[in-house]
């Protein structure tokens, strides 16, 4: 396969790198933000609660 490519062999695994790159940095800014356990799920868990609490006062009033 590497023959029928040439030379753009290697073009597979940089855009890999590139992206597992931008991952890394998102969590790495997710930990720092919550430096807790829990990360991903503590983030979406606040994001979500302060959702609902926003759209329970838009309906009350």
């Amino acid at each position: 396969m590497a023959a029928e490519v040439g030379g753009a062999a290697w073009l597979p695994f940089l855009l890999a790198f590139a992206v597992a790159t931008v991952t890394a940095f998102s969590y790495l800014e997710l930990v720092t933000k919550y430096p807790q356990a829990a990360g991903a799920a503590l983030a979406r868990t606040r994001r979500s609660a302060s959702t609902s609490s926003r759209s329970s006062c838009a309906s009350s009033s």
